[in-house]
C-alpha cells in the first residue's frame, strides 16, 4: 500500500512539471523527484526540457546543470543547438559542467559554428583567446574536416588540430580531405610542406593536390619548394601563370628533375615565352626537353594532338617532328577519330619516324572511330600494312597475322585478294582462320585457282575458300571435281567422305549420307522413282543447301500452304521451276490484264547494271526467293522466324521478282518488284474480272493448258511496282547508289514493256527529278499462296483483299502522270 502511495505521488509530482512517464523505466525514483524538486525551485519553462530527451537527461543525472540551464535561459541560447551540444558532449561521456558556462554560451552565439563543430570548438578551441575572424576560421576548416566520415577530430594529435588554424585547410584542393590522417602527419612532420601549401594558398595559386602527390611533394618538400618559390620569382609573382606551371608540373608527375632544368630554361627566355611556355603540357615538355618543337602553335593545339606530340618529343621522334612541322595545316586539320591519334598505333604498332606526307595525308581519310586497333599483334608494322588492315574485321586482322610468308609485300598481296571481295565472314572460327592462313602462306587464292582449281569450271572464289578449308581431307576427290556443286558436296559431307574413292561414288550415296536430305524427302514423300529421275538436279539443290532451307520452311508452314510449297520444290528438283514460275496463262490471271508472249518474255527477261563498285541484277529462281528475307539483313519476310513468313510463298508468283545489289561480290541490298496495274482515279473497292478460279501453284507431273482469257479495262494501266528497299552493311553513298540503280534498271524494263513505274516513297532522296508525290490506285493481284506481304502498303494482304485496289501516295514519272 505504501508503495503504490509512492508510485502515485511520483506520477502527479511528474505530471506537474511535464516530464513524461517513460523516464520512469530509465531512472531511480530518487533523481526524478529531484529533478522535479528543483525544477520548483527555477523558472525553467517546460518546453526548454520538454521532448528534449538530452536537455532532460542531463537534468536528472546532474544537479548542477540547473544553473547552467537558466543561464542559457537568460542568454536566450538556441533550444535544439543546445540539446544537440547536450548530447555530444554526453556522447564522449563527459558532463556539461565540465566545461564553463561561459564558454558554452560563447560557442552556440558564435554563428559561424554548425552543429556538427560545436563539442569539437568548444573541447579544443574555446578555452583560446580567439577573435572573430579566427573563430570563423576554425569553423570553416572544422566543416571541411566532417566532409569526411572515417577520422574523428579526437584521432588527432594536439599538433595536428593545431592546423585547423591555418587558412588553407579549408580549401579542399590543397587540403585532400579523403586522407585527413595521413595529410596532418605530413603537415606537422614536414614544415617545408606546410609553408609550401601556406605558399599556394596566400597567392591564390589554383593547383589540386590529392594524396599521393602530398607523399611525393614531402619526399622532396625542401627542394620543391624553392624550386616553386624561385619560378613565381621568374614569372613576375603572376598568379595565372604560376597556377599554369604548377599543372603542368603535376601533369609531368611531379618531378624535381623538372623544376632544376626548368629553372635554368626559363631563364633564357622573356617574360611573354615564360608564359607561353607552360600554357599547354606540349609546350611545357618541349621547353623541358630543349625546344625541339619550333614551328608549332603549342598553346593552341587540341589534346588529342596535343598527346602525340609529348610522345614524339619524349621518344625522340625527331622526323616525325620535322614532318608535322613542314605539313602542320594536314596535322591540324585532321579528325579527333584520326588513326594517327589513337595511342595504341603510335606507341604500339608503328614508328613514327618512318611516316611521309604521304602516310599522313592517309591519316587523315582513316577516321573510322569503331575500328579498333585491339586485333592486330602487339608488334611493330608498317604504315602499308595498317593501311591495308584499317577497316577489315578481326577475321582479317587474324589471317594476315598468320601469314608465315617471308615477305610483307606477298602477304599483302594475298590479303587484298581476299579484302577487295569479302571473302571472309566476320565471326569465322579461330580454327579455319589457321588451316586458311596455313593453305595461303604457300601461294595466294588465285594462284591455287589457276595452279589447283583450274580444272573446275566456273569456280567462284567463295567456293575456292571452302575447298582450301577443307583440302587435307578432300586431296584425293579435287582432280574428280567438275563444278562448283562438286565442292560443295564434298565439302559439306567432308566428315564422312572416308571410303569413297571417286566423286561418282560419292553422289551415288550422297543422298543417303546428307541428313537434311534424308528428312525433306521423309517430309515430302517423294518417290524412289522420282529421286532416281532427277538425281543430278537434287544433287545441285542439296549443295547449296537447299534442302535445310526448304526442311526448315515446310515444317514451319500450316498444312494448308505446305503442299503449295512441296509443289515449288519439286519443281527445282526436276530442273524445271522456270515453267512452273512463268507457267502458261498465270501472269495474266494474276493481275487480270491482256498479257501476250511478247510482255511476259520482256517480263521474265532478268536485266542488270554495274555503276562503279555495285552491281544490281533482277532474280525470279527458288533460292533468291526463298532467301530474300535473310539478305542483306532478317526481315519479317525470313524463311526461318520471320513474322509473315507464310507470305514467302507468294514471292513465287508469276507477277512477283527481286532486285539484288551486290557490293564486293555480297548482297548489300534487296527489294521487291511486282508486275500489276493500277489507275489514277478513285475505283470501286472490289472489281469483279468475271474470273472466278482460284490460283493455284501447278504439279507439273499433271498439269495440262488452261484456256486464253484476255481482258482489260481502258482505265487501267500497266504497272511496275518498285517496292521499298533493304540495305546493309554499305555507307551513306553507296546506300544511295543501290537505291538510284534500283531505279535506273526498273525504268529501263518499264520502258521496255511499256509499262508505269511506281516506286514507294522510300526512294525519295535517290529519285527527285522528274517524280512527283500523287496518290495512285495499285492493284492487289490474285496470289497462288493465299496471302501476300507489301512492304510499301502496310504489311499482309490475304484472298479478300485480292483483285481489289488500294490507294496510297507513290512516286511517279511526272510523263507517266500527263499520259
Amino acid at each position: 500500500m505504501q508503495e503504490m502511495l509512492y508510485r502515485t505521488n511520483l506520477i502527479l509530482t511528474m505530471n506537474s512539471c511535464h516530464i513524461d512517464l517513460k523516464h520512469i523505466r530509465s531512472f531511480r525514483r530518487e533523481q526524478l523527484l529531484r529533478c522535479c524538486e528543483m525544477l520548483s525551485q527555477t523558472d525553467i519553462p517546460s518546453y526548454w526540457y520538454q521532448n528534449r530527451e538530452n536537455t532532460l537527461s542531463e537534468m536528472i543525472e546532474n544537479e548542477g546543470f540547473f544553473d547552467y540551464l537558466a543561464e542559457f535561459v537568460e542568454a536566450d541560447l538556441d533550444i535544439v543547438s543546445v540539446d544537440h551540444l547536450v548530447m555530444m558532449i554526453r556522447s564522449h561521456c563527459e558532463t556539461v559542467t565540465d566545461y564553463p558556462a561561459e564558454r558554452i554560451i560563447s560557442t552556440l552565439k558564435t554563428e559561424a559554428f554548425k552543429k556538427t563543430t560545436y563539442y569539437d570548438y568548444l573541447k579544443y578551441y574555446s578555452h583560446l583567446p580567439l577573435n572573430s575572424d579566427r573563430q570563423s576560421l576554425i569553423a570553416e576548416n572544422l566543416d571541411m574536416f566532417y566532409k569526411q566520415q572515417k577520422v574523428l577530430f579526437s584521432d588527432l594529435t594536439e599538433a595536428e588540430r593545431a592546423l585547423f588554424d591555418e587558412p588553407f585547410i579549408s580549401c579542399s584542393d590543397l587540403f585532400p580531405i579523403e586522407s585527413v590522417k595521413r595529410t596532418c602527419e605530413l603537415l606537422v612532420l614536414d614544415t617545408d610542406l606546410l609553408e609550401l601549401m601556406r605558399f599556394l594558398y596566400e597567392n591564390k595559386i589554383e593547383v589540386s593536390l590529392d594524396a599521393e602527390e602530398y607523399e611525393v611533394i614531402h619526399k622532396s618538400s625542401s627542394q620543391i619548394k624553392e624550386g616553386f618559390f624561385n619560378a613565381f620569382r621568374l614569372f613576375s609573382n603572376d598568379t595565372e601563370t604560376m597556377t599554369d606551371f604548377v599543372t603542368r608540373w603535376q601533369e609531368n608527375n611531379c618531378l624535381t628533375y623538372d623544376l632544376d632544368v626548368l629553372e635554368k630554361r626559363l631563364q633564357l627566355l622573356d617574360a611573354e615565352q615564360r608564359k607561353d611556355a607552360v600554357k599547354s603540357r606540349s609546350g611545357y615538355i618541349n621547353l623541358l626537353y630543349g625546344n625541339k618543337i619550333s614551328n608549332i602553335p603549342l598553346a593552341d593545339i587540341r589534346d588529342y594532338q596535343e598527346d602525340i606530340l609529348i610522345y614524339a618529343i619524349t621518344s625522340k621522334k625527331n622526323r616525325f617532328i620535322r614532318l608535322v612541322e613542314e605539313n602542320y595545316s594536314i596535322f591540324e586539320n585532321m579528325s579527333r577519330f584520326s588513326i594517327l591519334f589513337d595511342r595504341d598505333f603510335y606507341t604500339e604498332y608503328i614508328n613514327l619516324n618512318t611516316l611521309t606526307k604521304s602516310n599522313l595525308d592517309d591519316c587523315r581519310r582513316m577516321s573510322d572511330h569503331q575500328w579498333e586497333l585491339a586485333a592486330l599483334r602487339h608488334e611493330s608494322y608498317t604504315f602499308t600494312e595498317i593501311k591495308t588492315l584499317y577497316g577489315l574485321s578481326e577475321a582479317y586482322i587474324h589471317l594476315y597475322d598468320r601469314l608465315t610468308t617471308p615477305r610483307v609485300d606477298d602477304r599483302l598481296i594475298t590479303l587484298k585478294q581476299l579484302a577487295k571481295r569479302k571473302l571472309l565472314i566476320k565471326d569465322m572460327d579461330d580454327a579455319d582462320i589457321s588451316k586458311l592462313a596455313e593453305k595461303l602462306s604457300v601461294k595466294p587464292l588465285y594462284t591455287w585457282m589457276r595452279d589447283n582449281f583450274s580444272h573446275i569450271s566456273e569456280l567462284k572464289a567463295p567456293d575456292a575458300i571452302q575447298l582450301l578449308l577443307s583440302y587435307d581431307e578432300l586431296t584425293g576427290l579435287i582432280p574428280q571435281m567438275k563444278t562448283p556443286s562438286d565442292v560443295m558436296l564434298a565439302v559439306r559431307n567432308r566428315d564422312r567422305i572416308q571410303g569413297f574413292p571417286d566423286m561418282e561414288s560419292l553422289k551415288d550415296d550422297m543422298l543417303s549420307i546428307d541428313t537434311a536430305w534424308a528428312s525433306l524427302l521423309k517430309a515430302m514423300d517423294f518417290s524412289k522413282e522420282f529421286v532416281q529421275e532427277n538425281k543430278d538436279h537434287i544433287i545441285s539443290f542439296v549443295c547449296r543447301n537447299g534442302a535445310q532451307i526448304a526442311l526448315t520452311y515446310y515444317l514451319s508452314l500450316s498444312n494448308g500452304k505446305r503442299e503449295a510449297f512441296k509443289r515449288i520444290v519439286k519443281a527445282e528438283l526436276m530442273g524445271r521451276f522456270e515453267s512452273l514460275k512463268y507457267f502458261e496463262d498465270d501472269l495474266r490471271r494474276e493481275i487480270s490484264y491482256p498479257v501476250d508472249d511478247t510482255l511476259k518474255t520482256a517480263w521474265a527477261n532478268n536485266s542488270d547494271m554495274m555503276r562503279g563498285d555495285v552491281f544490281v541484277k533482277e532474280y525470279d529462281d527458288f533460292f533468291g526467293t526463298m532467301l530474300m528475307g535473310t539478305m542483306p539483313q532478317r526481315t519479317c519476310m525470313s524463311y526461318m522466324d520471320g513474322q509473315y513468313k507464310e507470305c514467302l510463298l507468294s514471292g513465287f508468283d508469276t507477277n512477283k521478282k527481286l532486285l539484288y545489289a551486290y557490293v564486293d561480290g555480297k548482297v548489300a541490298g534487296r527489294a521487291i518488284i511486282r508486275l500489276t496495274k493500277g489507275r489514277y482515279s478513285n475505283p470501286e473497292a472490289h472489281i469483279d474480272e468475271g474470273d472466278d478460279a482460284s490460283l493455284s501453284f501447278v504439279d507439273l507431273e499433271t498439269a495440262t493448258e488452261l484456256d486464253d482469257k484476255q481482258k482489260s479495262s481502258v482505265q487501267e494501266v500497266l504497272t511496275i511496282f518498285l517496292e521499298r528497299p533493304y540495305i546493309a552493311g554499305v555507307s551513306p553513298e553507296i546506300d544511295q547508289q543501290i537505291k538510284s540503280l534500283f531505279i535506273e534498271i526498273m525504268e529501263a524494263k518499264a520502258s521496255m514493256m511499256g509499262s508505269t513505274l511506281v516506286l514507294s516513297r522510300d526512294y525519295y532522296e535517290a529519285k527527285k527529278q522528274g517524280y512527283i508525290n500523287t496518290m495512285f490506285n495499285l492493284y492487289i493481284s490474285q496470289s497462288k499462296a493465299g496471302a501476300q506481304y507489301f512492304d510499301s502498303l502496310s504489311g499482309s494482304a490475304y484472298v479478300s483483299d485480292e483483285k481489289s485496289y488500294r490507294s496510297s501516295r507513290f512516286l511517279i514519272r511526272e510523263q507517266d502522270v500527263r499520259k
